[in-house]
This record gives structure tokens, sequence and C-alpha cells, in this order.
């Protein structure tokens, strides 16, 4: 079985688009935990490829990412 290509770009092949990908990861450590971003982001692109691979996809192009720390009250 192959694994999953993320992109940030497009791919030099012919390709069929199947649908949009969303996935989000949180934490809920505290306002001064640390939290691994470097972690959170090798989670993130876990749960992208778990989705493409469900849907029968062989990649996720044009991945945006983004972190946030927000604080609740």
């Amino acid at each position: 079985m192959r694994d999953i290509i993320l992109s940030t770009g497009g791919i030099s092949s012919d390709y069929e688009v199947i649908d949009p990908v969303f996935v989000i990861g949180g934490a809920k450590e505290g306002m001064f935990s640390k939290i691994d971003p470097f972690k959170a982001f090798e989670d993130v692109k876990g749960l992208l490829r778990d989705s493409c691979k469900n849907m029968g996809g062989d990649a996720v192009l044009f991945c945006q990412f983004e972190y946030r720390d927000a604080v609740t009250a």
C-alpha cells in the first residue's frame, strides 16, 4: 500500500478530485501548558491522511496549515 501524499501545491500527474478534506486538532491542557506545535502538526497530517484513505484517495493537494494559541475565559 502506498503512503498518502500531502502537498501544499499540485502534482505533475493527472488526478481526479474526490472531495475537499478538512481536519482540525485541539488540546485543552490549560493556559500555561506547553503544547508541542511539531507534534500537533504531525497529528493533523495523520488525520488528513486517514481522511484521504477513507475516501479512497492517494493524495491531499493544496494543503494549508494554521496554528493558533487560543485562550478561553
